[in-house]
């Protein structure tokens, strides 16, 4: 098999995301100013940028979100870009910076990996998601055609996480009446001597990057912070099984086949059972749907997921265990990601005998517990294919549910596994201890 980039998979409608940015003074700071006025900011030796010429001629000099934009939430959404100025010309060394060094994210860089198109800079059109030369108090309009451009390529991102950053104060009000999210950045830094303040000077910071809804100016109230989690449990936990839970048997899935809602991600390589291409069930695809998508994530699986440093591991970790708080929470604890081996280090456990995973959820809660995530027996959730790990669950006070119950392989202990995976109806909150014949 030799790999198809057209192979990736695109986001459906309602998962996709798109984080959009102004360049001059948002991804960019005043040039001359890394190390001093701006000690954050990177300056780009070499690399020359026009803006706000002649007050301010120099190299590039990048901000700390232009640096940092891989460690916002942004790392998962696709990019746009929306800007007045021209980032210094056709074919210059700021526009092929900006798109090497800055404009990285995960679904982005595999976009452009398959849409050249994605990669190039339109002058006031929109033949692709790079505008520039758009006029100020009007951006709403041109991330309005982004998203049709993104729509164009199969890609549907809904309003509602459709996200604008930029500098210029009156370029934020607007977005008000088109239900897009828009946040005005480099707020601890102003521009004085450009309309009294209404442009940025150091430019966006990774931390103004958020995906907090609505529009807001640097003026606005801040938004009211997280209440902690009580310690009646206000948070919930989903844990899962891996082989034949969130995967199905490898290579069975599309139409006609025993598990039409599995599909096969090409070049990543399962090594359970009987080895193959990922297939991902019907949950795993779809896990944003299911109440899980509110709660924290976890993994207990007998399997390894293909090793230590695998293509699967990365993919699960990225396409699958994505709901709205693990999604926070891996961002601000890197050690959330980690994949754990006979231990609890993570909420991501390999390597758990089978019959124990009751203890291995233990654990998870307790992780939880040490990062200030407080969740009630009541609120836990394992989800998995065998049914032998189901039962033990009675005594912990957990919850926990086999799944797979329509399609079983009766090749592996007389059908004690799964087949196909999860479905997405098999994904509830249902209080108790329930198996497959229960059901």
């Amino acid at each position: 098999y030799c790999y198809d980039p057209n192979d990736a998979s695109t986001p459906s409608t309602g998962d996709a995301c798109l984080c959009v940015f102004d360049i001059d003074r948002t991804l960019t700071g005043a040039q001359g100013t890394a190390g001093g006025a701006c000690p954050s900011n990177l300056e780009i030796q070499g690399v020359r940028d026009d803006a706000y010429w002649p007050a301010y001629p120099g190299w590039l000099t990048i901000s700390d979100l232009g640096q940092k934009l891989q460690e916002t939430f942004c790392n998962e959404c696709f990019l746009g870009i929306v800007s007045a100025g021209y980032a210094s010309g056709d074919n210059s060394a700021e526009r092929a910076y900006l798109l090497d060094h800055v404009l990285v994210s995960r679904p982005f860089t595999e976009l452009r990996a398959r849409e050249p198109r994605a990669a190039s800079w339109s002058r006031r059109r929109f033949e692709s998601p790079l505008v520039l030369g758009w006029a100020d108090t009007k951006k709403q309009d041109a991330v309005e055609h982004i998203l049709q451009w993104y729509q164009a390529q199969d890609i549907r991102v809904p309003p509602s996480r459709t996200h604008f950053f930029g500098d210029r104060t009156e370029n934020i009000g607007p977005f008000s009446a088109k239900g897009f999210n828009a946040r005005e950045i480099s707020c601890a830094s102003r521009d004085l001597s450009i309309h009294n303040g209404m442009v940025g000077y150091c430019g966006g910071t990774a931390a103004e990057v958020v995906d907090t809804p609505g529009v807001a100016l640097c003026n606005s109230p801040g938004p009211s912070p997280s209440p902690a989690p009580s310690p009646t449990g206000g948070s919930c936990l989903c844990v899962f099984d891996i082989d034949r839970t969130l995967t199905g048997a490898q290579g069975v899935a599309g139409p006609g086949s025993t598990c039409p809602g599995n599909k096969v991600i090409n070049n990543v390589w399962d090594s359970a059972y009987s080895q193959g291409w990922l297939t991902l069930s019907e949950a795993a695809q779809k896990l944003q749907q299911t109440f899980c998508n509110e709660c924290f994530l976890g993994i207990v699986s007998h399997g390894d997921a293909s090793g230590h440093g695998s293509p699967e591991r990365d993919f699960i970790l990225k396409n699958v265990l994505n709901s709205v708080p693990f999604r926070r929470l891996k961002r601000e604890q890197p050690e959330a990601s980690v994949w754990s081996s006979h231990t609890v280090s993570s909420p991501l456990v390999l390597r758990w005998p089978d019959k124990l995973k009751q203890d291995a959820v233990s654990g998870i809660v307790r992780w939880y517990g040490q990062k200030g995530v407080t969740i009630a027996p009541e609120k836990v959730h394992f989800f998995g294919d065998r049914t032998e790990n189901i039962g033990p669950f009675g005594a912990s006070g957990f919850n926990s549910r086999e799944i797979s119950c329509a399609s079983r392989d009766y090749n592996i202990g007389n059908g004690m596994v799964g087949y196909c995976g999860a479905t997405l109806d098999e994904i509830v909150d249902t209080p108790g201890v329930s198996t497959c014949n229960a059901n």
